[in-house]
């Protein structure tokens, strides 16, 4: 067997074991440190939008309507300018009130012509969600594929958009071991890098660098920063797998 045709079947049996791990870890890190929203709104009769938040539960169905305090957006705002409505609190489905929660809020703007990467005509306004950082601070707006709308959609009918998933903080630390963490699927990168030569690879961007994980090639992550998928398909793996990747 040539030394060609060896490194095929290694690159083949390294992206097949990956692809597994990453399905399973998909599977078991699904529940109790994740939560489903999405962003619902109606237009009134004066104009205005109402949005609210829904929580899918355990079942796959979706919850009540939260409500925020300030949740009506002006559509004679200025174009352009992100409005934030009054913070929410989300917690798992089925938690007490004394469990770990995160807090949310919905945020959106009148968009002017062409102001997106989707062409947009006037009278649209976008919607978001941002999350508190352990920080205090907002971070990054969240953008659900479906958030837009037009200011004179149907008057008085609930609406939904695109729905988004958020992480939500490890109750503990036996809980973090269970589940797994961004930590860890970074920790599990680094040593398939190194105990597959990955100084040799045919494309390493950003691995061992401190960018979030989905920004190193090949890798697929969410937005709490869990891998969910890696495609190192022609990369010159050689080496064996490490047991770190039980990990992911």
């Amino acid at each position: 067997m040539t030394r060609t045709r060896m490194t095929v079947l290694a690159v083949l049996a390294v992206t097949g074991c990956i692809a597994l791990l990453s399905v399973t870890a998909a599977t078991s890190s699904s529940a109790g440190h994740k939560v489903t929203v999405r962003i619902v709104h109606q237009v009134h009769a004066g104009g205005r939008i109402e949005f609210a938040l829904q929580v899918r539960d355990a079942d796959e169905n979706w919850g009540e309507r939260l409500l925020p305090r300030a949740r009506f957006f002006p559509t004679a705002a200025a174009p352009g300018r992100w409005l934030s409505a009054t913070p929410l609190t989300v917690r798992a489905p089925g938690a007490g009130d004394d469990a770990e929660a995160i807090e949310v809020r919905i945020t959106a703007r009148r968009l002017v012509d062409g102001q997106t990467e989707y062409k947009l005509p006037d009278g649209y306004v976008e919607f978001a969600l941002q999350q508190r950082g352990v920080d205090g601070e907002w971070g990054e707006r969240l953008l659900p594929a479906a958030r837009f709308l037009h200011i004179q959609a149907p008057v008085g009918h609930w609406s939904r958009g695109g729905w988004l998933t958020l992480c939500l903080p490890m109750a503990s630390a036996a809980m973090f071991e269970d589940m797994g963490s961004a930590a860890l699927d970074r920790a599990a990168l680094v040593a398939l890098y190194h105990d597959t030569q990955g100084a040799y690879w045919s494309n390493s961007t950003n691995w061992l660098s401190d960018r979030p994980l989905h920004e190193w090639h090949g890798v697929t992550a969410d937005h709490c920063g869990r891998v969910t998928d890696l495609f190192l398909q022609l990369q010159q793996l050689r080496g064996a797998i490490p047991p770190e990747l039980g990990n992911l």
